[in-house]
């Protein structure tokens, strides 16, 4: 644990007797089918020459022969035996498969190659698979397997070896299907946790899932959408495998007036109202207002015009059923 390791790198080596034996009589499987294919090629080639030969000195028998047919210097049982002699012949040279002049082997000897070679490249791969690579550079965070032991039964049933890129730090965060709409990918994170002692840690949200998944442990029926904040600052104080609270930034506002989104009355038209107590006669106040950017609690307003705003002003948090 601890270590550094590289992509490809061999973290550890299974028992591979077996699939070094399987791998040896598949080679040899591979190079008896390849030594049966060269010499056929060569049976054949060596046959198909011999046929056309033989086909060559049959022809100008009968060519011969019929010449002497023709003039009565020999019988016809003699010359019709020169010439099955001759359709024999024939038929043995265009027994063979010739392609560019030259005669080719049963396609049967060439399949049995390419099948020898798929099971030789199946067998390698299996031996290859009895090393244990790193998917990725990173660094080793858990070792959960021991020399000697059953390469499928790790410790705890968890993973022979964990390796995490702790030079580039995510966050995953749960978006809930209300909110995601208002996210998107490029967006600032502000990033809080217990180990960063009241530093704000800035992020970005690099990928967001396409589809949505249940809430574990909530026991309610709201979906929530991964979605993922890459930490920009490689020495930002945060460590792996620990619990941080994340608050997207999809609109900022600065130097305005913000109050609890429950003080702001709607009225049916569609506008919107405070509840201003006047502190010198207690009277209710209902000033209209225009609203800003919203965060799940709170909410910006401006003056309406004709109205003002100013700091320290008492504004009622439960505003409903009060009237000027």
């Amino acid at each position: 644990e601890g270590d550094r390791v590289e992509k490809g790198q061999v973290l550890a080596v299974l028992d591979r007797t077996d699939a070094q034996k399987e791998v040896d009589i598949a080679q040899n499987s591979y190079e008896l089918a390849v030594s049966e294919y060269n010499e056929n090629i060569r049976d054949t080639r060596n046959g198909y020459e011999k046929a056309v030969q033989d086909y060559n000195t049959a022809k100008l028998n009968y060519d011969r022969n019929k010449v002497l047919f023709e003039s009565g210097a020999v019988s016809s049982a003699e010359f019709e035996a020169v010439s099955n002699g001759l359709n024999d012949a024939r038929r043995e040279m265009e027994s063979y498969t010739v392609e560019n002049g030259q005669a080719v082997p049963d396609k049967s000897y060439e399949l049995k190659v390419q099948s020898a070679q798929f099971e030789l490249d199946q067998k390698k791969k299996d031996l290859e698979e009895t090393e244990v690579k790193s998917p990725i550079a990173g660094t080793v965070v858990r070792v959960n397997s021991k020399v000697g032991q059953f390469a499928d039964k790790p410790e705890d049933e968890k993973p022979m070896f964990i390796v995490e890129n702790l030079d580039q730090l995510e966050m995953e965060l749960q978006v809930s299907e209300y909110s995601v709409g208002d996210i998107s990918v490029g967006l600032p994170v502000e990033i809080t946790a217990d180990i960063l002692d009241g530093r704000t840690v800035k992020g970005t949200v690099s990928s967001i899932s396409p589809t949505g998944e249940e809430k574990v442990g909530s026991g309610s029926t709201e979906r929530v959408v991964p979605t993922t904040v890459t930490i920009d600052d490689p020495k930002s104080g945060l460590i792996a495998g620990i619990t941080a609270r994340a608050t997207v930034v999809t609109e900022r506002a600065e130097d305005v007036f913000k109050i609890p989104s429950s003080a702001i009355l709607t009225e049916e038209d569609g506008g919107k109202q405070i509840a201003v107590l006047k502190e010198c006669t207690n009277l209710v106040h209902l000033s209209p207002v225009t609203t800003g950017v919203e965060s799940d609690l709170e909410t910006e307003i401006a003056a309406a015009a004709g109205e003002e705003l100013t700091e320290g002003m008492t504004v009622l948090l439960s505003p409903e059923g009060l009237s000027e």
